[in-house]
C-alpha cells in the first residue's frame, strides 16, 4: 500500500536522523515511493544474511535486534531499522523481529533509487548522515537496556478478582504524569482494547490499560502484542510454593519477551510484611518486581515512575568507613522528598543500599555501624592468616541479626548488590537470595576477610575490584534516570617515608601494638586509595549522560576503616546535602533539576574547615 503525503507521515518521516535536513518536497518524493507493512508480535522482519534491500522505518509497535545470546537492542516508532546496511549495500547483520503487533514504513532499494535520481544532492545528504552514525556505532554486542514503554497493559492473574482500590490508587497516581492515559478494560465487547492503545499511540500519547485476568486469554493475548511492556498483578502468596501459571500468563507469555514483563506483588495494606515473593519470581522470568501495599500511595506513585520511565535509581560506590557519607547524603534526600525508587551498590555502597532498601532510617543505620564496626569492633579481631587476616565470625554474627533472614525478593524497594565472581571471571549483580549473604559478597576483601561462598559453590569477594560504581548495572535493570555517589580525595596522596625503611616481619609484628616511625602506608590505606581512583577512572570513560553524580569528599585524617570518625562525616555529608537541596528547591520543583544543581554544587566544592581530625 502506497503511503499518502499526508502531513503526519510527512513528519514522522523528518524525525529520522538520515532525512531530518531534507526539504518537505524531498519527502514527498520519497512517501509517493513507500509502502506501509503489517509486522505481527514475534514475527520475523529482517534475517541475518539477507540482501538488504529495503529500509524501513517503525510508525507503531517496537522491534528487537537479536544478538547471539538474545536482545541486544529495541527500536521504536520513528527510529529506522537496517539504514546502515541499506546505504552500504550490504547484508543484515542481525535478525530483527517485531516484540508487539507494529507497522512499518517499507522504502525499496527501487523506490529510493527512483527518487534520488530525480533529487540532486539526495544521496550525499544521506551518506553524510549514514557516515556519522557509523562513527558512532561499536563492533561490542551490549546487553538490551530497558526504555519505557509507550502503551503499558496491567493484567491481573492471580486467582481474587483486581481490586476496585488498586484500580483507583494507580489511576489517581497515573495523573501526575502528563501525556499519560488509564483505561480499564472489564471484558466488555463493545469496547475494542486494541483500538484504544493504538489510538493513544497515533496521538504521541502514553496509555495504560487495565485488565482482569479473566478475560478471554485470546485476547490478553492480543493486548499483549500490541503493548511495549507488560505488568503481571498477583497478590501476595501465602507460602513458598510457586504460584501456578496460568492460561491468562500463558498468553502473555507468548507475546512479550522476558525484557519486557514486570511483576506486581499486592499485599492487603501497609502492616502486611512482604513475604514469599520467591513463590511469584522463582519459576517466571521478569525484568523486576513491584510491592504494592494498598491503601499506601506512596507505593503507588513509585509504580508509577516505573511505568512512565521516570523511576529513580540510587547507585552507592564502596569505600568502608567512608559510606557513613552516603548515609548523611541519603538522610538529606528523604527529609527534602527526593524519592529512591530503586537502590544498589558495591561494598560499603552494597551495605548501605540493603539497609535503605529494608526500609531503615539512615540515623539508624549510622547507629548499627557504630554497633558493628566500634563496640564491637568487627574487623579489628586478627586471626591466624590462613583464610584471611580478620576473623570473620563476629562481622557475620552482627550481619544475620541486623539484616535478619530477609529475602532480597522480599524488600520493599528493588535493590542488587555488586560482587567480584572468581568463579565466572566477571562482575555478579546480586538480586536473589538472603540479604546479608550478598551484602557479605559485595564486601569481603581479598585477605581482609575471607570469601563469600555460595550454595552452589560460587566464590565472591569484593565487588570493587572490577565495578566499584556500577552504574551499568542499574541502567541494565531500569530505564530512567539515576543518581550516582562517588567519594573523592582532594589531596594528592604522598608518602615521606623512606621505602627503605619499611620494616621486617619482626618490626612489622611489633608495630601492631606500638606506634612509631616510618609512617609506611597501611594495607588498609592502600585499598582505599585504589577503590577511589577506580572509580575515577571508571567514570571518566562511562557517559553519565541523563544521570547525576555527585562526589563526597572523604575527611582528611579519616581512614579506610575508620568507624569512630564516621558519626562525624555522617554529619557532615548530611548537613553539605541538606543545605545545597534547600537551596535548588528554591529554584525548580523538578526533582532531577535540584539534584543536578545539587551536583555542581558538591562537585565544584573542596574540604570543609570541618574536617574530621585525625
Amino acid at each position: 500500500m502506497v503511503v499518502e503525503n499526508a502531513p503526519d507521515a510527512i513528519e514522522t518521516l523528518r524525525a529520522v536522523p538520515v532525512f531530518s535536513d531534507l526539504e518537505t518536497q524531498v519527502l514527498a518524493k520519497i512517501l509517493s515511493v513507500a509502502e506501509r507493512r503489517q509486522i505481527g508480535s514475534e514475527s520475523l522482519l529482517i534475517q541475518r544474511g539477507d540482501p538488504a534491500s529495503d529500509l524501513f522505518i517503525v510508525l507503531r509497535g517496537r522491534f528487537a535486534v537479536m544478538g547471539p545470546s538474545g536482545p541486544i537492542a529495541e527500536i521504536s516508532v520513528g527510529e529506522p531499522i537496517g539504514e546502515l546496511a541499506f546505504f552500504a549495500g550490504g547484508v543484515r547483520s542481525a535478525d530483527v523481529i517485531a516484540s508487539r503487533d507494529s507497522e512499518v514504513l517499507a522504502i525499496s532499494e527501487d523506490g529510493y533509487r527512483e527518487v534520488a535520481g530525480q533529487v540532486a544532492g539526495l544521496e550525499r545528504s544521506i551518506l553524510s548522515s549514514v557516515a556519522g552514525r557509523l562513527a558512532r556505532v561499536t563492533t561490542a554486542s551490549p546487553r538490551l537496556r530497558p526504555r519505557p514503554g509507550r502503551l503499558v497493559a496491567i493484567v491481573s492473574v492471580g486467582e481474587a478478582p483486581m481490586s476496585p482500590l488498586f484500580a483507583s490508587s494507580f489511576a489517581s497516581a497515573l495523573g501526575h504524569h502528563p501525556g499519560w492515559q488509564f483505561v480499564q478494560y472489564k471484558g466488555d465487547k463493545a469496547h475494542d482494547p486494541i483500538s484504544l492503545l493504538q489510538s493513544c499511540e497515533s496521538q504521541g500519547n502514553g496509555a495504560v490499560i487495565l485488565s482482569d485476568g479473566a478475560a478471554d486469554p485470546a485476547v490478553l493475548e492480543r493486548i499483549a502484542a500490541n503493548c511495549d511492556t507488560i505488568y503481571v498483578l498477583g497478590s501476595q502468596p501465602d507460602g513458598p510454593d510457586p504460584v501456578a501459571i496460568g492460561a491468562a500468563e500463558h498468553a502473555i507469555s507468548r507475546a512479550v519477551l522476558p525484557e519486557n514483563r514486570h511483576l506486581i506483588v499486592v499485599r492487603n495494606g501497609p502492616d502486611e510484611p512482604i513475604a514469599h515473593t520467591q513463590a511469584w519470581t522463582a519459576p517466571r522470568e521478569f525484568a523486576l518486581h513491584h510491592h504494592v501495599a494498598l491503601g499506601r500511595d506512596g507505593d503507588f506513585a513509585r509504580l508509577s515512575r516505573f511505568v512512565t520511565g521516570n523511576a529513580l535509581g540510587v547507585v552507592l560506590c564502596g569505600g568502608g568507613a567512608f559510606g557513613s557519607g552516603h548515609l548523611g547524603a541519603i538522610k538529606a534526600l528523604v527529609e527534602h522528598g527526593i524519592a529512591i525508587d530503586m537502590i544498589g551498590g558495591t561494598s560499603a555502597g552494597a551495605a548501605v543500599a540493603g539497609a535503605v532498601a529494608m526500609g531503615l532510617e539512615p540515623e539508624r543505620v549510622m547507629d548499627l555501624c557504630e554497633e558493628v564496626f566500634v563496640t564491637s569492633k568487627a574487623l579489628k579481631k586478627p586471626t591466624v592468616p590462613l583464610y584471611s587476616v580478620i576473623d570473620h565470625h563476629t562481622l557475620d554474627r552482627s550481619m544475620k541479626e541486623h539484616y535478619g533472614l530477609r529475602r532480597i525478593e522480599d524488600l520493599p524497594l528493588n535493590f542488587f548488590a555488586a560482587a567480584t565472581s572468581l568463579t565466572k571471571h566477571d562482575l555478579s549483580i546480586l538480586r536473589t537470595g538472603e540479604l546479608w549473604r550478598a551484602v557479605r559478597a559485595s564486601g569481603s576483601i581479598p585477605a581482609l576477610l575471607p570469601p563469600m561462598v555460595s550454595d552452589d559453590g560460587e566464590v565472591f569477594i569484593d565487588g570493587a575490584l572490577i565495578d566499584n560504581v556500577p552504574i551499568s548495572a542499574m541502567r541494565d535493570l531500569k530505564a530512567g534516570p539515576n543518581l550516582v555517589f562517588n567519594f573523592r580525595q582532594e589531596n594528592e596522596w604522598r608518602v615521606r617515608s623512606s621505602y627503605d625503611q619499611l620494616p621486617g616481619r619482626f618490626g612489622a609484628f611489633v608495630r601492631l601494638f606500638v606506634k612509631r616511625k616510618p609512617r609506611f602506608p597501611k594495607v588498609f590505606s592502600i585499598l582505599s586509595r585504589t577503590m577511589i581512583v577506580s572509580s575515577r577512572r571508571q567514570l571518566e570513560h562511562i557517559s553519565t549522560e541523563g544521570d547525576v553524580v555527585i562526589e563526597l569528599v572523604t575527611p582528611h585524617g579519616m581512614g579506610f576503616l575508620d568507624w569512630t570518625k564516621g558519626r562525624r562525616y555522617f554529619e557532615r555529608s548530611y548537613r553539605e546535602m541538606s543545605a545545597a537541596l534547600a537551596v535548588a528547591a528554591r529554584a525548580s520543583d523538578d526533582p532531577m533539576v535540584q539534584l543536578a544543581m545539587v551536583a555542581e554544587a558538591i562537585n565544584a566544592s573542596g574540604e570543609r574547615d570541618d574536617q574530621v581530625p585525625q
